[in-house]
């Protein structure tokens, strides 16, 4: 939250701008299931206020395969994070206290063979590296 108050204040010594409202965390959790953790800052509903930033981050688990396109979507701001998220009349948790249940869209990213390859690789390389 220090990032994007430094961005919104223009107090980056560098000039360049970014997207300091989402993230991804790799915990060990994540690296035996194969998932990490994808946080958005929350924000209140526009509907009803003005916009403004909440402090405090929504965040969900999501398996690897899935990560570019809730991530992409949201660096957009075409989708919202419940927009990936189970409704709380099928089981989640509804975000009350920042988390949320994700779920597959249907007719998802597909990778191809090649591009499985290449991240099946990766995945090896922090094996043998110790990090998984």
């Amino acid at each position: 939250m220090d990032l994007m108050r430094d961005e919104e204040n223009n107090q980056n010594n560098n000039n360049i701008h970014y997207n300091t409202s989402l993230y991804v965390v790799l915990d060990s959790a994540g690296a035996q299931a194969r998932s990490c953790i994808l946080g958005q800052r929350a924000t209140n509903d526009p509907e009803e206020e003005e916009f403004a930033w909440l402090d405090r981050f929504d965040r969900m688990r999501v398996p690897w395969e899935d990560l570019y396109s809730p991530w992409c979507n949201l660096d957009i701001a075409n989708m919202d994070i419940e927009d990936f998220t189970q409704e709380v009349d099928d089981g989640g948790e509804g975000g009350e206290d920042g988390w949320f249940t994700y779920k597959k869209i249907p007719g998802g990213v597909e990778l191809s063979e090649d591009n499985r390859g290449r991240r099946d690789e990766e995945v090896q390389r922090f094996r043998d590296a110790g990090h998984i």
